[in-house]
């Protein structure tokens, strides 16, 4: 199986199959443009009790496909099946100071 095949189905697995990517998708379109953050999985996702810190794995400017598959190749964003987060970066800018 080709790599960029892989990703693709890993991209899919957790659009489809995770409460943090259906509610992606919900709000967000794969072309959107824009800055995302993408965070790791929690670890222990399984477990209940203390949730683990999420660790910003990388900044991704561009769509949300792109996004997301830069994020499906790190190791720690994927792994358990619970999946990482990604956000969108909204930057407010105000010229009332200016």
């Amino acid at each position: 199986m080709k790599e960029t095949q892989r990703i693709k189905e890993l991209v899919t697995d957790y659009l489809k199959g995770t409460p943090s990517g259906v509610a992606l998708l919900e709000a967000h379109s794969l072309k959107e443009k824009s800055i995302w953050q993408v965070f790791s999985e929690d670890p222990d996702c399984h477990t209940p009790g203390e949730v683990k810190p999420e660790i910003l794995l990388t900044t991704v400017q561009g769509t949300l496909e792109q996004a997301l598959r830069i994020a499906v190749s790190f190791p720690s964003f994927y792994k358990m099946g619970c999946g990482g987060r990604i956000n969108e970066v909204k930057i407010n800018i105000s010229y009332n100071n200016l």
